[in-house]
């Protein structure tokens, strides 16, 4: 995360190198999983080696000059679910448009996510927008992001049963480490919604 008035989840570097129509997937793909740190821009899966490049706005695709801002990694079904949509002028105007967390704060701020059915919810009609359009809530992702809350619940019951003095055995932290490690490679814990 930025420190920066505007948060935001993502910050890039500037990777210097010459983008075209012909080599932007394999030259651009391997400082992507770097600034993303192997994840989806979209569903925040860690994916070590299925990630593609997805062109955030696909009407600069067709350009010889590729700009690196305008590529993201994404998983294979968020690429596929986006393909090459995106808003008309009206729909932005009324607000409606991809999510673009390199400039703006995403996750915790207009997409949260719900404690007990784990769908993602969008407090915005950009953030509705985003998550129907690239399928957020299709059934593997919020399968994803329950064993991750189930998985934050045992470490959470863990130390809750032992408040009083413990023999630290190696094995109990040892399998705590483990279950944070697996944690680690997770998609990430998402805010439930504001309560109003």
């Amino acid at each position: 995360m930025s420190s920066t008035s505007k948060q935001v989840r993502v910050i890039r570097k500037d990777p210097g190198i010459k983008l075209t129509r012909n080599n932007y997937r394999k030259k651009a793909l391997p400082y992507l999983l770097v600034d993303f740190d192997n994840r989806c821009a979209y569903s925040m899966e860690k994916l070590f080696t299925l990630l593609e490049v997805d062109h955030f706005n696909p009407n600069l695709k067709k350009d010889l000059i590729q700009k690196y801002e305008n590529l993201f990694p994404a998983s294979r079904h968020c690429n596929k679910n986006k393909r090459a949509t995106w808003p008309s002028k009206k729909m932005m105007q009324q607000g409606i448009r991809f999510l673009d967390c390199t400039k703006e704060s995403d996750y915790g701020t207009c997409i949260f996510e719900d404690l007990e059915s784990h769908k993602l919810i969008g407090t915005t009609p950009a953030a509705k927008w985003h998550i129907l359009q690239l399928d957020l809530n299709a059934p593997f992702l919020i399968k994803h992001r329950k064993e991750r809350a189930d998985l934050h619940q045992i470490i959470k019951n863990c130390f809750v049963r032992l408040r009083t003095p413990i023999d630290k055995s190696k094995p109990f932290f040892d399998l705590i480490k483990e279950i944070r490690k697996k944690l680690d490679d997770m998609i990430p814990q998402i805010p439930p919604p504001p309560t109003s």
